[in-house]
This record gives C-alpha cells, sequence and structure tokens, in this order.
C-alpha cells in the first residue's frame, strides 16, 4: 500500500487533535470503500471521525484494522520521510518505507484500545459555511485560557463571537443564511480540535448543544464534534 507521507500526517494530526486534547491510541479500519478512524479526546468532550478514501492513496489495500498507540511518535516518524510511502502489515508490525528506509511499528492489540462510537446528532438550529482559517483566526484573538469561554450568538444574518476574561474582544461575520436567536459556548477543547483544520467546514450549531464542524474534499472527510460549555460568565 503507497500514500504520499504529507497526506496520511496531515489525515493524522486533523484527527488526532492538539494539546490537552490530542489522541493517543486508535483503531485503523482499512475497508474496502476507505480507511476510516473515530476517536474521543481525553476528558471525553470531543468525538472526531476521518475517513480517507482508496482516491487518496497512490496504491489501497484493504487490510482490515490495525491499533496503533503513542500516535505523537508516528506523527515525529512521518515527518522523517519525503514523498510516497510504503505501508506494510506482517504479523504484529506496521512497516512505513521509503528507498533505503524502513521503520517497524509494533501494533496494539484492538481489545486494549477504547472504540468510539459516532453518533450522528441531528438537532441542529443553523449550518453555516466558514473557512478553517477564520475559525483560528477568532481563537487566536480570543486566547482562550482554561475556563475562558468563546460564545457563539447569531443574529438575523449575521453571527458574533466574543470571548470572556479581562480583555474582551468581538468578531462579527455576515452569514447571510443565519436565522438568529442561538447562542453556544464553547472553550479550550474546541480550539484545540480545531487547530489542525486547514479547509472550508461546515458548521453546525444549536443553543447549548454540540458544535458539529466537517471538513470535505475529494479524498477525505473530517467530523469533528464538540461538547459545548453551560453556565458561567458571558
Amino acid at each position: 500500500m503507497k500514500i504520499k507521507k504529507d497526506v496520511l500526517l496531515s489525515f493524522i494530526e486533523k484527527f488526532r487533535m492538539t494539546g490537552h486534547s490530542s489522541v493517543e491510541e486508535a483503531i485503523f479500519k482499512f475497508t474496502e470503500d476507505r480507511l476510516s478512524v473515530i476517536v474521543s479526546d481525553p476528558s471525553k468532550l470531543i468525538c472526531s471521525k476521518g475517513i480517507l478514501k482508496p482516491s487518496a492513496f497512490v496504491d489501497y489495500e484493504a487490510i482490515g484494522n490495525i491499533g496503533l498507540n503513542e500516535l505523537h511518535r508516528i506523527v515525529t516518524i512521518l515527518k522523517r520521510f519525503k514523498d510516497i510511502i510504503v505501508l506494510n502489515v506482517e504479523g504484529n508490525l506496521l512497516t512505513i518505507s521509503e528507498a533505503n528506509k524502513k521503520v517497524s511499528i509494533e501494533l496494539v492489540s484492538e481489545t486494549f484500545i477504547e472504540e468510539v462510537e459516532y453518533k450522528d446528532l441531528q438537532s441542529f438550529k443553523e449550518t453555516f459555511i466558514i473557512e478553517a482559517t477564520e475559525i483560528n483566526d477568532i481563537l487566536g484573538d480570543a486566547s482562550l485560557k482554561t475556563g475562558m469561554t468563546l460564545k457563539i450568538t447569531t443574529q438575523k444574518g449575521v453571527i458574533i463571537f466574543t470571548n470572556n476574561g479581562k480583555y474582551k474582544f468581538e468578531r462579527t461575520l455576515e452569514m447571510e443564511n443565519c436565522i438568529g436567536e442561538t447562542v453556544v459556548k464553547v472553550g479550550v477543547p474546541f480550539s484545540e480540535a480545531v487547530n489542525k483544520l486547514t479547509g472550508t467546514l461546515e458548521m453546525s450549531i444549536a443553543t447549548d448543544y454540540p458544535i458539529k464542524l466537517v471538513e470535505t474534499s475529494d479524498d477525505q472527510e473530517i467530523i469533528i464534534v464538540v461538547a459545548p460549555m453551560v453556565g458561567g460568565d458571558d
């Protein structure tokens, strides 16, 4: 099985997330029509689902399920490769190789990795399109720390982002399809969940309800659902 190193690396970094929300173990499911991974962050506030289609690979093979841990080490290893890598599973080893370089990684039994169920939530009030760069720029302005919140408020035709704390900022974006009267607050886990996203996002929200973000391209899909912060200071 062959794939460009940067494609696999980006995929793992996106579903793995960052900071205290980063995930260290996962079951990679190679079926006939996709590679899929579903994980939850350590605090159980985020569910992240990644799908990589066979078209993302130079050469794809449905090898079944493999369990991996210490994903931060695997990310570091992938960064040491240059372009197209070969993935091969034999026994309890995953081998990553190119030209004159090879790394073998011990697999982990699925019984030692918690299998996460993705629940497709339906009770969203608003769905709109926003760039990941815009979201991350807003989060950069908000400078969220532990215990702080980013409040997302919709009015007819606009969406407003505000933070709490000593230094307050406000960002207003025009969104034609916003209905209004939706308020949801998120904290640092939201920032850590979206930090590695790079594309156009479909963002779905409802008052005091989880936020769903979907990044889709021709070859992959990343779905992230983040629990809201309820109560606290505005």
